[in-house]
């Protein structure tokens, strides 16, 4: 499943890194398709030749997509996205970044780790999930919600679409997010959808 290769990848290659201390470019990068976006896990997976620690014990916290303007847009993808993983054992989380094209500041081409914090296990109403429990990718999360969503696609035409990926303590199963805006914040639309089973939620205004 595209989804566990691009999660599962990070993790294995993410502790071998943070145990060198600091961040920086994991490699990874391969063929990044041309100018497309990709879907929240189709992305290159970047595996050591042994498994980490890290892989063994850690969840997912956060995936978040990230508009790149030169990017075009596409239904359910996106030009580069952004993971937080963590590990109660080790007190501590890691987040890496991967995009197709390079970008000021530390958004690069490929996978780029950003380097982490302490953890303690919740993060407000986040908590980490574990990836086998997510079998939707955010281009089927999309579909669903824009079923959903068609009489504020005709009142809001053309507004960029974000995704994010998360477990909180609305729901009992990790969820897609799907939000009309850049943001959460800035966003007055959104649509969960169970990223176990890809059902329709609930919406958020």
């Amino acid at each position: 499943m595209l989804c566990r290769l691009f999660l599962t990848g990070i993790l294995a290659s993410g502790f071998a890194f943070a145990q060198r201390g600091g961040g920086g470019d994991m490699g990874g990068g391969g063929d990044m398709g041309g100018m497309g976006g990709r879907s929240g896990m189709d992305t290159p997976s970047v595996m050591p030749s042994r498994p980490s620690r890290f892989d063994r014990i850690s969840q997912v916290l956060k995936l978040n997509s990230i508009h790149l303007a030169d990017v075009p847009a596409a239904p359910g993808k996106a030009g580069a996205w952004q993971a937080t993983f963590t590990s109660v054992s080790l007190g501590k989380t890691q987040t890496y970044t991967f995009s197709v094209v390079e970008q000021e500041g530390n958004l690069h081409q490929g996978v780029f780790g950003l380097g982490g914090d302490a953890w303690s296990g919740s993060l407000g109403v986040n908590t980490a999930f574990d990836i086998r429990a997510v079998s939707i990718d955010s281009d089927a999360a999309y579909k669903t919600a824009d079923e959903k969503a068609a009489d504020y696609d005709k009142q809001h035409p053309g507004m960029p679409i974000s995704f994010q990926l998360e477990k909180i303590s609305q729901f009992t199963m990790p969820v897609w997010r799907v939000i009309w805006g850049e943001s959460v914040g800035t966003s007055s639309f959104s649509i969960y959808v169970d990223a176990s089973q890809g059902h329709f939620l609930e919406k958020m205004h």
